[in-house]
């Protein structure tokens, strides 16, 4: 991880950690709110982030992709890409959940991405801002 990019997480998680209701902006590209997850059988409130497809432009996932450009087009399917910590207590570090159908605020999305352990652990899910809200700015990326 550059020095740049480690900056910007850990003022990433400053800003998440300071927001306590839902739908809090937290600089460019990025804005949280708290949705409910249900998988297998189960659910449970969890923290996300909306961010445009480009956001993850320099930050490569651990297991699986990252965003990208088509994912957010209307003839897409939902996808979504998970925070380290929900994938390791809540899925039990399960390899095979890409390409697996979570349920996030009753939309069925695809989960494409683990992200790194290391990558804003305040943010359990990621989602896909949706297009024209301001949420998730083209140019906006980790290392800005």
């Amino acid at each position: 991880m550059t020095p740049r990019l480690a900056i910007r997480a850990i003022l990433i998680a400053v800003v998440l950690s300071a927001c306590s209701s839902n739908d809090q902006s937290t600089g460019p590209g990025v804005t949280t709110t708290t949705v409910d997850v249900a998988w297998d059988g189960q659910s449970r409130s969890a923290t996300a982030a909306r961010v445009s497809p480009s956001f993850f432009e320099t930050v490569e996932p651990m297991i699986g992709r990252k965003f990208i450009t088509s994912d957010a087009t209307e003839s897409s399917s939902g996808v979504v890409m998970l925070g380290h910590a929900f994938w390791t207590t809540q899925l039990g570090e399960a390899f095979d959940v890409i390409g697996r159908t979570i349920t996030v605020d009753d939309q069925p999305l695809t989960v494409v991405g683990i992200h790194a352990p290391q990558y804003e652990p305040s943010v359990e899910v990621w989602l896909l801002a949706p297009a024209g809200t301001g949420s998730g700015p083209a140019e906006a990326s980790p290392d800005d």
